[in-house]
Order: C-alpha cells, then structure tokens, then sequence
C-alpha cells in the first residue's frame, strides 16, 4: 500500500505490520531539530501494554539521555491521535503488544515545522479527518482497501483545516524539479544557510542554558538573564537524582523592561529521578532561569532550555 503523509511535514514513522507478544516495533531515532510538534495516530487489532503499549521518548543531547517519556495505553481496534511538543533534538517511538501478538498494527506520525500549520487539539474536528484516514488505512491492513490513482505510491494530505481534509496527488515527471512556475532548480551554495532573504539557522531553536553537573543539598544555579524579543517560547527539560526544595525548585522570571523589574514568575516543585518538561509562553523581552536543589546531595542533575521563534 502506499504513505500517507503530510505536505510541509517530516516523516518520523510509519510503519504498517504484525509484531508478536514479549517484542516491540520502533521507529528508531529520528531528528526533530526545527520541528515544533510531533503528530501522528495509530491502529490496533489488539489492547497494547498496560500503561505503556506507546512509548514517545525525547532527548536533548542528540540521544545520549532519554530524559523524558511520553507514555500511552490505546485501545484495540480504534484509531488513536497524539500531538506532542518537541522540546529536545531527538526523539523514539515505540510499540509493544499486551498479552496478544498484534496481528494488524499501523503507525503514522510526522514532524511539524516551527511556525508552520495548525496545533491539533482533542477537540479539533481535523482529528476526524486523520482518525477517518486511519480507519481506512486499519481496513487495508485487516483485508480491506484503498482506493488510490493507479501506479500512485503516496496518499497526499495537502492540508488539515476546521472540518476539512483535501486529498489529492502531486507527482513530478522523472528530472523534473518544477511544480507549475515554481522551480527548486535554483540551488543553494554548498555550505550556505540561506535561502534568499532568510537565514535558516536563525529559524531553529536557539539554546539559552545548558548545564549537566552534581548539586550539594540547598545549592543553587542560574541561566542568567537573556533576551527573549522575536521568540514565542521558554521550552526547556530538567532531570535531577534528587528532589528540588519545597515549593519553588524550578522558578522562570519574566521581565517586561529588559531586567530592571522581574514581574512575572512561574514556579514549580520537581521530585527526584522524574524527567520533566516545560513550555512557557513568551511574555516580556527578558527572562531566567532559577534552580534550587532540596535537602540531599543531588549526583546528577541535567537541564537544557531553548527559546522558539515565533
């Protein structure tokens, strides 16, 4: 059968197949750098593992720690949606049965640009329009069919609007690089990052603290202050093998005149050894970022926090 995919998206996993008990399917691990979103869906013949069938992992250092972990248990025989935010530069997605093999099981998830399309969201009519494709697709799997143009090997989803699914196939003739007056014929120069007017490099995240180090009880660290103009989010992961102090452990400051006044402040308490994610909508033109460690001596603690062009 063919792919189903989305326009302007990257493919992450699609994967359409049988995996049998006490295994596990994956997607292995993929980049996510420039991406803002991790969307997808999946079919099941049978109830995948108890509290963990579908595993989404993150990770910050291109794969050398998985600090966190997205876990789902879907349901057999119904098409499931997920919309994760991306907050590191590598992710895994995996699969595993419950006590029965999986005769039929399919994946699809693709990766959303930064500042491109629209947030799924689980009242959102467009997870009718990916559900509806999926079923489909579920029906291929178990015996069924897809109607597709003959000698076609993509389904086109050109785009996911409120209540509307237009499908359709794009195909390039063999050499060619033009769709209508559109040509990609015009290369960029090796080693460049621009595209015209626009610097790619600046498009992705930008890293404004990173810090991988031991933590003696009641210390504390600091990003500093940085600028936040011309970005839309404060995303960051934070992993410590000991519990932060009591009420404010993790604290992010906002400030609307630069850093001569710290109005705005969100807090948070973290325990030990639970990886933790964060998303702050960017407010003022200034932030920071706050640490403190609880009462024990804390091994390992990790965080690494990025601004996201709006």
């Amino acid at each position: 059968m063919g792919r189903i995919y989305a326009q302007h998206t990257g493919s992450a996993w699609d994967f359409s197949g049988s995996i049998a008990t006490s295994t596990s399917a994956n997607s292995g691990v993929f980049n996510t750098q420039g991406y803002q979103r991790l969307i997808g869906a999946i079919y099941s013949s049978a109830s995948l593992t108890s509290g963990c069938g579908l595993q989404i992992f993150q990770s910050i250092d291109s794969g050398t720690n998985w600090d966190i972990v997205d876990k789902f248990a879907p349901a057999a025989t119904g098409a499931s949606v997920y919309d994760i935010e991306v907050i590191g530069n590598r992710m895994l997605i995996s699969a595993s049965p419950g006590g029965t093999a999986l005769t039929a099981f399919r994946a699809l998830f693709y990766l959303q640009p930064i500042g491109t399309g629209k947030t799924l969201k689980t009242s959102s009519s467009a997870i009718g329009d990916i559900t509806n494709i999926l079923n489909r697709v579920s029906a291929s799997v178990s015996g069924g069919s897809v109607a597709m143009l003959a000698g076609a090997n993509d389904i086109g989803l050109t785009h996911i609007g409120t209540g509307t699914c237009i499908m359709g196939l794009v195909q390039l003739a063999t050499g060619a690089s033009s769709f209508g007056s559109a040509s990609m014929s015009s290369a960029i120069p090796a080693g460049t990052a621009d595209i015209g007017s626009i610097h790619t490099g600046s498009q992705l995240s930008t890293t404004v603290w990173s810090t991988n180090a031991s933590m003696l009880a009641s210390a504390s660290v600091t990003s500093g202050s940085f600028v936040t103009t011309g970005f839309a989010r404060i995303t960051g992961i934070v992993i410590s093998n000991a519990s932060g102090a009591a009420a404010s452990a993790l604290v992010v400051q906002q400030s609307g005149d630069s850093g001569s006044n710290w109005d705005g402040l969100s807090q948070w308490t973290l325990s030990a050894c639970s990886g933790s994610i964060f998303s702050i909508e960017v407010c003022g033109n200034a932030a920071k970022i706050n640490y403190a460690n609880g009462a024990d001596n804390a091994g390992v603690f990790r965080t690494n926090w990025f601004l996201r062009p709006i």
